[in-house]
């Protein structure tokens, strides 16, 4: 903060209305007969006032405005005194008042000070018996008005002047030490000098400038016990997602004693209203047509709150509100609330994330927040994230920084606790992608603790990654039709398609679990391209002579299964793939060789040139075997043939995959 002197008042930017200077108040009630223009009365020790009045003398039944002024944006580039409502009061052809400042004059830094007066300037008894007087001697209804600070000057007047006025306020401060740390400590580094500089505010400040404030008899709160007494009728307008409903509004309704009501609108009676509703983001100032709007309705003496908010409605400055949502208390339901909510844990191969279901409870319902916290091994919670109204966490990086626990403590709109949801961090699963045959998928039929993401078969590497049929000479394409299983069917539209490519980098996974039991199909050129000429294929109508197919172990066949290796890696590194090297099966589990030895041979040195070459990979890793696993099952559920394995190759793999994802 850097202190600043305050520069002159202009009074220049009012050519065409007086300016009188008056000795003293007494003095101005005497003799300025409340001509139009600035007054400037002045007090003992130099200290001065400024008001504008205009159209006091009509002979109006009507309340007469009473404008107050928030904050001063880029202070230091402007000079006092700092009016509001002229503009406002010209448009809609009404007398009004207009009360400056004086806390904004002292220093050129100050942007804010609440007409909560000085050291040398005790502001509040002063507008009080301006008020006072001028409302007697006028003997109108006064409408005292502003927002922000301006806001707090209004209702701390209007419980001053009791049934002599009235109140219309929006996002109005109610405590000043509770607003924002630096303006408040300017402010006071302003106002009181001599108590404050800008190295003395240490973590204490707020109580120790209460207690020195109440001690000189400055107010700086509206929840004073000790004014019980209201303005004759008070509208206050707050907006939903203001930081002040929690630090500010919520307090005022429970100093009042008000009730909820409906949509926002919180009530001590048919006089006194608090509407908390949604015209903006943050601290949105009302807008100019609102405030227009409900000023033109509040002057007349018997309008009620409710035909108030009517007028303020219709100028649809709140149009895109959700009823339901505003902020309110909720403590009353508060049991009901956290039995009806859950968390539900969620994971991707980078991210966690935890989320909150609601059950029968609407989306945002009372403007409900949640902190989010993890506790660590110490036993203590630490924050993830502060209260806010977003229902989820995601968390970055690996899960070993997150602790044992997820708590999740629930606020209602007013920032009171509902109470806490937990859960157990769960372990993390590993997401996994197959791309090979049934000796890879089968197994995730045990009891494992994996998350399979995605299944793709019957696609050679050779075919997979090939360019996809060329549609201008495609005569007779597969009719998929033909094939009754849905999942064969699936498999066969993403060979011809060659839809793996966008599948891998689509999908979140951690791993590929790769086979190449499915290498033992031929490969079928076809519109510019080649297919796998599988059983499933064939069903669909797609048939060639047997001397235009590519057979595995063919030189052509390596070739265009090369090109589709390099492919795959380019859209899935090598670290992340595991080999399930199987083996044709040779034997029986009861010892009886299995017939067709000789094309068991050839498949099985196919294999071990391919993966001769994948293990020049680097970073890939492999799932070895024992022979004795590799045996072929009579009672295999798909039928006997050298890949169709006893359940123990199956508990092997899944044993074999979480050892091997267990490492560094």
């Amino acid at each position: 903060m850097i202190s600043g002197q305050a520069p002159e008042r202009d009074y220049s930017r009012w050519t065409n209305q007086k300016h009188l200077v008056w000795s003293s108040a007494e003095n101005f009630f005497r003799d300025s007969k409340f001509a139009d223009g600035i007054h400037t009365l002045k007090f003992g020790d130099g200290a001065e006032l400024d008001i504008m009045l205009r159209g006091l003398n009509s002979q109006s039944q009507l309340a007469v405005p009473v404008f107050f002024s928030g904050a001063v944006q880029d202070r230091a580039r402007k000079s006092g005194p700092f009016f509001s409502g002229e503009t406002i009061a010209h448009e809609l052809s009404i007398p009004f008042i207009s009360i400056a400042d004086p806390g904004l004059e002292i220093d050129g830094s100050t942007h804010i000070a609440w007409y909560a007066g000085s050291l040398e300037f005790d502001v509040v008894t002063a507008i009080s018996s301006l008020l006072e007087s001028i409302a007697t001697r006028l003997d109108r209804e006064l409408l005292l008005i502003g927002g922000c600070a301006g806001g707090f000057a209004a209702i701390l007047f209007g419980t001053i002047l009791g049934d002599r006025a009235s109140v219309l306020a929006w996002n109005p401060q109610t405590d000043i030490l509770r607003y924002a740390p630096s303006f408040v400590q300017q402010y006071l580094v302003s106002a009181f000098a001599e108590n404050f500089s800008t190295d003395n505010f240490d973590a204490d400040w707020r109580e120790k400038a209460k207690i020195y404030l109440d001690g000189i008899g400055v107010e700086t709160s509206l929840m004073n016990a000790a004014r019980n007494q209201l303005p004759r009728r008070m509208f206050i307008i707050q907006n939903a997602s203001d930081w002040h409903v929690r630090e500010h509004t919520a307090p005022l309704i429970n100093h009042f004693g008000m009730d909820y009501w409906s949509r926002g609108l919180h009530t001590k009676n048919s006089s006194h209203a608090i509407w908390i509703t949604d015209f903006g983001e943050g601290h949105a100032p009302l807008p100019s047509a609102a405030v227009a709007s409900a000023i033109k309705e509040f002057l007349t003496p018997a309008a009620t709150i409710d035909s108030v908010q009517t007028s303020l409605i219709r100028t649809g400055f709140n149009a895109g509100v959700q009823p339901g949502t505003e902020p309110r208390s909720l403590t009353h339901i508060a049991d009901r609330l956290i039995q009806e909510m859950k968390l539900v844990w969620k994971h991707d191969r980078e991210s966690q994330s935890v989320e909150i279901e609601f059950g029968r409870i609407p989306p945002h319902f009372g403007g409900l927040r949640f902190g989010f916290f993890t506790e660590l091994d110490s036993g203590q919670l630490h924050q993830l994230r502060w209260f806010s109204s977003v229902s989820s966490f995601k968390f970055s990086g690996k899960q070993s920084t997150l602790g044992k626990t997820i708590t999740v403590k629930v606020q209602d709109g007013f920032g009171q606790a509902i109470g806490a949801l937990n859960m157990e961090v769960p372990p993390k699963k590993n997401r996994i992608f197959i791309y090979g045959s049934c000796v890879s998928r089968d197994p995730f039929s045990f009891e494992h603790d994996f998350e399979l993401v995605d299944y793709v078969a019957r696609s050679s590497l050779g075919s997979a990654f090939a360019s996809p049929p060329d549609r201008y000479s495609l005569n007779s394409p597969p009719d998929l039709t033909k094939i009754d299983s849905a999942f064969q069917r699936r498999m066969v539209k993403i060979d011809v398609e060659k839809r793996l490519h966008s599948l891998l980098l689509d999908s979140n996974f951690d791993v590929l679990l790769l086979d190449l039991i499915d290498e033992r199909l031929q490969l079928f050129p076809f519109c510019g391209t080649y297919l796998t000429y599988s059983v499933e294929l064939q069903r669909s109508g797609v048939s060639s002579l047997r001397a235009g197919l590519i057979p595995p172990g063919s030189s052509e066949f390596f070739k265009l299964w090369e090109t589709g290796l390099e492919k795959l890696i380019h859209a899935c590194s090598p670290t992340r793939i595991i080999v399930n090297k199987t083996y044709w099966a040779t034997h029986m589990v009861d010892g009886s060789p299995l017939p067709q030895q000789d094309n068991i041979a050839r498949n099985n040195d196919i294999l071990d040139a391919l993966y001769a070459r994948l293990a020049s990979l680097d970073g890939i890793r492999f799932i070895e075997y024992p022979t004795k696993s590799l045996v072929a099952d009579s009672d295999h559920k798909w039928g006997v043939a050298p890949y169709h394995y006893v359940p123990g190759a199956g508990e092997h793999l899944l044993a074999s995959l979480e050892m091997i994802l267990r490492q560094p």
